[in-house]
């Protein structure tokens, strides 16, 4: 069993109630499960692919313009632009 994020959000903007204890896949009105989806992007939004939030695409030898890698802490800086 899961944490239900979705005691979170108001059920009086849903087409139809949320209904605590029901996760979110077991909704079968499809505009309950939009708004649902819309919601939780909207919580949760992806972030930005940054050398903090996605290292491993990242090379350190060659930063991207306003990073730094700092080797002995082993964590990506963002430096003040110029």
């Amino acid at each position: 069993m899961g944490i239900n994020i979705f005691r979170f959000f108001k059920s009086t903007e849903s087409p139809e109630p949320l209904v605590e204890g029901m996760y979110a896949d077991q909704y079968s009105n499809q505009q309950v499960r939009d708004y649902i989806f819309s919601n939780y992007q909207k919580r949760f939004p992806i972030p930005a692919e940054t050398p903090e939030t996605h290292p491993w695409k990242f090379d350190p030898l060659d930063p991207p313009k306003h990073w730094r890698f700092d080797p002995y802490y082993e964590h990506w800086i963002k430096q003040q632009g110029k």
